[in-house]
């Protein structure tokens, strides 16, 4: 009888713990399953801004509540171009023939004629760049040396730039990221997410630059390139990927790259190399802007489920009224 009621207990005590291993993979399962379907919610800087002008809030009130309530945890910031500082009100941008054809007007431009006509005549073809603030004047004038050619960039006094390039391809010159335009998002506590502009030039100069620049900043912990990033050679692959291990960043890998991308081999042999350092995005190409509310809300809603995205970056499109938004 004894032997009996030992084996019974011996029994039940096997049946317990057996339940409550199976409960345990139960729960930790659940977890999986509720933890996978979440990303990190993301917004680039220039619709930030565009939201900031749709609601009339100020850019404080703006970031207060996309972090708070609507839980966008990481902004997106494009490099900087020269086209970034002129609607900035940081410099001027004046072509060579303006300035010709203003002079006989006499009356704007008095101080750039006057500075550069001291020593130099004014080049029809060429464009110049009137910069006040001396922090700025380093960046444009270090970047632009760093991929023009030596000659096609000549400093004139009173912080005034000769670049022998037209205006249509100087306004888009990357230069670099904007230190008070992540600043005013670290603030807030956001995650930065550089991305990388092209140039027709491979610099590895400006690149070892700009890694060195984002290094100092805590809340910078990975990167992005633009869709018509130009890689460049092959050869240079190599080069990207030990500047990003170098710095132990982690690169943002957008699904379906191979339809977005103009290089796609070349940023998949990055992401290939980076093993565990690739952050999978999802978002919305420029052409899908046609989408309505629901529609996006769908698409997203589907990608959490059934390929779990860690980075999901919502687009704003302007033309929606401002409840869809």
């Amino acid at each position: 009888m004894k032997i009996r009621q030992f084996g019974l207990i011996i029994s039940c005590l096997f049946i317990v713990v057996a339940i409550v291993v199976s409960f345990n993979i139960f729960l930790k399962r659940l977890d999986y399953d509720s933890s996978r379907h979440v990303a990190q919610y993301g917004l680039v800087s220039d619709d930030v801004i565009a939201l900031q002008e749709m609601s009339g809030n100020d850019l404080q009130t703006m970031l207060a509540i996309l972090k708070d309530q609507v839980g966008v945890s990481t902004i997106v910031i494009p490099e900087s171009t020269i086209e970034t500082y002129v609607k900035l009100s940081k410099i001027t941008v004046l072509e060579g023939y303006q300035i010709i054809n203003t002079l006989r007007v006499g009356q704007l431009y008095r101080t750039v004629l006057s500075r550069l006509r001291r020593k130099t005549s004014i080049e029809p073809r060429a464009t110049y760049i009137v910069v006040d603030e001396v922090a700025i004047y380093r960046r444009i004038i270090g970047h632009l040396k760093l991929y023009l050619p030596r000659d096609s960039v000549i400093e004139h006094s009173g912080q005034i730039i000769q670049v022998n390039l037209s205006k249509e391809r100087l306004m888009s010159l990357p230069l670099g990221f904007n230190s008070s335009l992540i600043n005013s998002f670290v603030s807030y506590g956001f995650n930065i997410v550089p991305e990388f502009k092209s140039y027709d030039i491979f610099s590895k100069e400006k690149l070892v630059l700009m890694f060195s620049e984002l290094e100092k900043n805590s809340q910078v912990n990975a990167i992005k390139f633009n869709k018509k990033f130009k890689f460049s050679e092959p050869r240079h692959l190599d080069e990207y990927i030990q500047l990003i291990q170098r710095a132990n960043f982690k690169l943002i890998f957008p699904e379906f790259s191979k339809y977005y991308y103009d290089q796609a081999d070349s940023l998949n042999y990055i992401a290939s190399k980076l093993g565990s350092a690739v952050v999978v995005s999802h978002g919305v190409d420029d052409d899908e802007f046609v989408l309505s509310f629901k529609q996006m809300f769908e698409r997203f809603t589907r990608a959490l489920n059934e390929r779990s995205p860690q980075l999901i970056v919502f687009p704003i499109n302007e033309s929606q009224n401002i409840s869809n938004v």
